[in-house]
């Protein structure tokens, strides 16, 4: 079975992780389907942020 590379362009990499102190680039994704650039209201990224885990599966980890 041949593999189709899934494509990160720049908007999406450099739009992907916006708000975080470090502003990491997207480098990867598991979507197969090309992103389209957002329009309208969608076009106004809601900031990500880092949060405290708290009382979740994850933070036993």
């Amino acid at each position: 079975m041949k593999s189709t590379p899934f494509v990160v362009t720049d908007d999406l990499s450099k739009r992907y992780h916006k708000g975080l102190p470090s502003n990491p680039p997207l480098i990867a994704t598991t979507n197969p389907s090309p992103v389209k650039p957002p329009s309208g209201p969608e076009a106004y990224s809601v900031l990500k942020e880092l949060r405290v885990l708290g009382d979740h599966p994850l933070a036993s980890v």
